[in-house]
């Protein structure tokens, strides 16, 4: 219902509003990185890449600022997840695997073998596809 979906997003973006006056820049990426893939599963998907987008902007600053912080890298890679997923659901495989790669890149730098498994498995679904 699309009341309902109006409501989800004026609640986010009042949260991001709120990190955003507090200064909190890494939550407010994250707001945007939530709300992108609420709108993904809603396969709204030009509204979620614009937010995807949008966080992804802003992590990567943060990552300009603070190369070694591993809760900001960790966030790239979801960031980067969430963009190859999409492209994965529009059928740009290409364009899917190059994000899941830079997102297992980042995962198995970090050693988050939850992030490494599900990347590697979209990356053979796509490979077996093509």
């Amino acid at each position: 219902d699309k009341s309902e979906v109006k409501e989800i997003e004026k609640l986010y973006k009042e949260a991001i509003e709120l990190e955003d006056r507090a200064k909190n820049r890494s939550n407010v990426a994250i707001g945007y990185l939530q709300l992108g893939y609420y709108y993904r599963t809603l396969e709204y998907l030009d509204t979620a890449e614009n937010y995807l987008h949008k966080s992804l902007k802003m992590i990567d600053d943060l990552i300009y600022e603070n190369p070694y912080d591993e809760s900001i890298l960790s966030e790239l890679a979801v960031a980067l997840f969430r963009l190859g997923e999409l492209n994965h659901v529009r059928g740009k495989y290409e364009e899917a695997k190059k994000k899941y790669a830079e997102s297992l890149q980042i995962d198995q730098k970090l050693g988050n073998k939850k992030g490494i498994r599900t990347v590697s498995m979209l990356m053979k679904q796509i490979d077996e596809k093509t």
